[in-house]
């Protein structure tokens, strides 16, 4: 009986965490790509987008 009060606790312990998980907003960084990021960085994200927009 106390093995299955621990399975149960561990079980609604995680079922909490996940549900409160699900409510928190995503975290979205923005920076300025043209003052912040170098030329070779810059030509990877411009194929990259490239990429993506093509595979879609």
């Amino acid at each position: 009986m106390r093995e299955f009060q621990i399975i149960l606790s561990l079980f609604l312990l995680i079922l909490s965490f996940d549900l409160s998980a699900q409510d928190a907003k995503p975290m979205i960084y923005r920076i300025n790509i043209k003052e912040n990021i170098g030329s070779n960085t810059w030509i990877y994200l411009q194929n990259g987008l490239h990429h993506g927009s093509l595979t879609q």
